[in-house]
């Protein structure tokens, strides 16, 4: 069963109301600034992470890009001559 964070009343999970009935506080916007907080971390965390994957793959995707256009190249040579 679930507690209400500020008083610590039990929360029946077929109440569905948005106030505690014990003290009347919003549940879904009770210490929303301190969750919002958390997620940025976890958010810019997470794309150090991504930021770090691409930087190693970086190397081979502008391989692949430079070969693509090299074979373009040729082929308007050909087609141009």
């Amino acid at each position: 069963m679930a507690k209400c964070p500020k008083c610590g009343a039990p929360i029946s999970p077929f109440d569905w109301r948005a106030d505690c009935k014990n003290c009347g506080i919003n549940l879904m916007t009770y210490n929303m600034e301190a969750r919002l907080d958390e997620d940025e971390k976890k958010a810019e965390a997470e794309y150090e992470k991504l930021d770090e994957l691409i930087a190693k793959f970086q190397p081979r995707i502008d391989a692949v890009k430079n070969t693509g256009k090299k074979i373009k190249e040729k082929l308007k040579r050909k087609k141009n001559p």
